[in-house]
């Protein structure tokens, strides 16, 4: 709602400052927000005589403050009017009402300020300004209880802006009642000052020589000279395990610490030493901790898995699947589970394609993404139940988690709800973890607690149900057995899985995939031999080899390439072929091609129109390599939108290669002298029984050029026949003599 007086101090600040080039003109409405409080402090930093003037109260705009000013009052350094007239106008904006913007430092604008100080839990308040209130002056932070603010936060706020308001790096803290990022770089700065560390040591970061001090707690101690129980106290409250806020730790406090210790997985006694103190301090705890779950995406042998047994670890977390386009083979290998479920381990599934990136979230994705985690998962035999992870492997921000990621989750929970078999788990963040799971979408946390300094993680508590808390990178075993792994604590929620169904869950699955990747060689003779022989291995197997060509193919459940943005693809929609620009690059890896003249160019649309038509929705990625004796033409494809029960797609992907087995390139006088659209047409007298270069072409991605393959050497007669009857009709002719 609009206020009056707010609007007046936006007008003000744009009529005084806005011919100055340091000032940026703000939107006169009544609406207090950043903008006005940046327009504030800009005001202020032209009155300083600051010219490089910027949104931030930073350290030149304070220590000019303090050298010029010092402080602030009634009848104090007020002579200049503006700068009482930006202090009313911020006092406005903030809810105090000064009595007008007068630019005049009367008895209201000192009891504005004093009611302001007051609420920041400053003991003996009066009405003046110094640097420190100044800098929180122009700010939004809020000095009343907002929202889901409690009580007993805002006063453990309170008390720590009073104790250590003098500090020279301790800024006043908002005291609106939640707990947030600024709260608890105030409670580790704190703890170093009861530490007694200076002012040039002490930096609001846990690392070891806070912690190295930090202090044995047990019933019986009570804070005199330091305040560690208070300061132990706050952080219980901030976790969540509310208790007395008094200095005193009696068996009240015992019994929280040792809740706290039992939720946290940590041995539960009621004493608090270093690893109690961390794990209620930073999102890793300990970070030394030994857990007994763990994730990694390296398969798991019969020797690292003797390793992980041996370290004392109980649970795993795989990957159902590969990236699409990337070249890391981290999911789930061929009789992986078998191994790790015969050493004793269990098993926790992990689904994450990018998810790196606000931008990769929304309804659409997360729909795609649980209809590609349910098959994968289907298709190892995950049973009825599990719960799948979903990954946010970034530092979301509140406001991307509440227009994107919570979406992405909806809709990944009521596809699964739908597809009836697995519940949803998230991995990311405290606060991503806990706004999902608070939503509804998902029943167990997976928490990237080692990222310490993520926003999402400083200043937020553990989920109440997590499941793992990753907290380190570590090497274990040696030769055969050495693997690295994500250090994770465990805390009994999610156990993992002991087994798997055995194929008959996945071979309905298998059985369309193969049908639908067989089908791409329909109607082109050299793939048509592909029904019944598709395997789901990504093993390559011959299709076809005679003395001039070999036919290979291999497929995968799984996306193997169709790189957003690659050169070399071409993107099948609806049947169709996308136009795409000539790629120069391209032709130029097929005019290099040793034994191809530089004017080879074949054309042949109505390849590509039948794959397309055959693949329904997908891509085409093509490429083309040398070896010795041969030309290798690969063509990787991918079926986009194979249609499984309960109506759900997944994505597939077979390889093809035709291999052209090529004798004593020519060199010399390369010159095309035919093209043909049927082989049979070529007059075997045009060779004339000279060595030729004999090209046989599709249409290469991007640049309409598919080359299906070139031989090199004498063409004796009946070659062009044999030829003909695997690639004729659709294939066009290139003789080079």
């Amino acid at each position: 709602m609009a206020d009056e007086m707010v609007k007046k101090a936006q007008e003000w600040v744009n009529d005084e400052y806005g011919d100055n080039p340091g000032y940026q003109e703000i939107t006169a409405n009544g609406n207090t927000g950043w903008s006005t409080m940046y327009a504030l402090t800009r005001a202020l930093q032209i009155e300083l005589g600051i010219t490089a003037t910027s949104n931030s109260f930073g350290d030149t705009t304070l220590a000019e403050f303090t050298r010029q000013y010092g402080t602030i009052g009634q009848g104090k350094n007020d002579r200049n009017s503006n700068i009482v007239k930006i202090i009313q106008s911020a006092l406005y904006s903030k809810g105090y009402g000064p009595g007008g913007i007068t630019g005049t430092y009367g008895p209201g604008t000192a009891a504005a300020v004093q009611k302001m100080k007051t609420d920041m839990g400053l003991v003996a308040a009066d009405g003046s300004v110094t640097p420190k209130v100044f800098k929180a002056l122009l700010t939004m932070d809020a000095y009343i209880r907002i929202g889901k603010g409690t009580a007993k936060v805002r006063t453990i706020q309170q008390w720590l802006n009073n104790r250590y308001q003098n500090r020279r790096d301790f800024y006043l803290q908002p005291t609106d009642g939640i707990y947030q990022r600024g709260t608890q770089k105030a409670l580790i700065y704190a703890i170093q000052y009861e530490e007694g560390l200076s002012d040039d040591v002490a930096n609001g970061t846990f690392g070891p020589t806070t912690k190295a001090k930090l202090p044995l707690l047990q019933v019986g101690n009570r804070d005199t000279n330091t305040q560690f129980v208070h300061l132990l106290q706050a952080a219980l409250c901030f976790n969540n395990f509310e208790v007395d806020f008094d200095g005193i730790f009696g068996n009240g406090t015992k019994q929280r610490v040792a809740a706290f210790q039992a939720f946290s997985g940590l041995y539960s006694d009621g004493y608090v030493g270093a690893q109690t103190w961390a794990s209620l301090l930073v999102s890793t705890g300990d970070p030394e901790r030994k857990g007994t779950a763990l994730d990694c995406i390296s398969e798991i042998t019969p020797a690292r898995a003797q390793t992980l047994v041996n370290a004392g670890y109980e649970t795993v977390g795989r990957y159902l699947t590969n990236v699409p386009g990337a070249t890391l083979n981290k999911k789930i290998q061929p009789g992986e589970l078998a191994t790790i479920f015969n050493a004793g381990l269990t098993v926790f599934p992990i689904y994450q394609t990018y998810g790196g990136a606000a931008s990769y979230f929304n309804a659409e994705q997360g729909a795609a993404d649980a209809k590609s985690a349910h098959a994968a998962a289907r298709g190892y035999g995950f049973e009825e139940g599990t719960i799948i992870y979903f990954a946010v492997d970034y530092d979301s921000t509140d406001d991307e988690i509440t227009n994107k990621i919570l979406l992405h989750f909806q809709a990944v929970h009521s596809t699964l709800t739908a597809l009836g078999s697995y519940r949803v788990g998230i991995y990311g963040t405290r606060n991503a973890c806990s706004r999902v799971s608070n939503a509804g979408y998902a029943v167990t946390s997976f928490v990237s607690g080692m990222s310490t300094g993520f926003s999402g993680n400083l200043g937020f508590p553990l989920p109440e149900n997590w499941a793992f808390d990753q907290i380190s990178t570590i090497t274990l075993g040696s030769g055969d057995g050495q693997i690295e792994i994500d250090n994770n604590i465990k805390s009994g929620r999610d156990n993992g899985v002991s087994s798997v169904e055995q194929a008959t869950p996945s071979e309905p699955y298998d059985s369309i995939i193969k049908e639908a990747l067989a089908n791409i060689g329909k109607d082109i003779p050299i793939f048509s031999g592909l029904a019944g022989k598709i395997i789901l291995d990504e093993k390559e197997y011959t299709l076809l080899d005679t003395n001039l060509l070999k036919v290979t193919h291999s497929s995968s459940r799984e996306v193997t390439q169709g790189e957003k943005g690659a050169a070399n693809v071409i993107y099948v929609i609806d049947g169709h072929p996308s136009d795409t620009p000539f790629k120069a690059s391209i032709l130029g890896r097929i005019q290099n091609t040793k034994g191809l003249s530089s004017e080879v160019q074949i054309g042949s649309e109505e390849m590509i129109a039948t794959l397309s038509s055959n693949i329904g929705n997908g891509n085409i990625q093509t490429s083309v390599s040398a070896e010795f004796g041969q030309i290798i033409y690969t063509y990787e494809i991918t079926v986009s939108e194979i249609e499984f029960p309960f109506s759900t797609s997944v994505s597939a992907s077979i390889i093809l290669k035709v291999y052209l087995k090529t004798f004593n390139f020519p060199t010399e006088n390369q010159v095309p002298v035919e093209v043909t659209n049927r082989i049979h047409e070529v007059s075997n007298e045009s060779s004339n029984g000279k060595e030729v270069a004999l090209a046989i072409g599709g249409v290469l991605a991007i640049t309409g050029l598919v080359v299906i393959g070139v031989y090199a050497g004498p063409l004796l007669p009946g070659a062009l026949a044999n030829l003909a009857s695997y690639f004729n009709p659709l294939t066009t002719l290139l003789l080079i003599p």
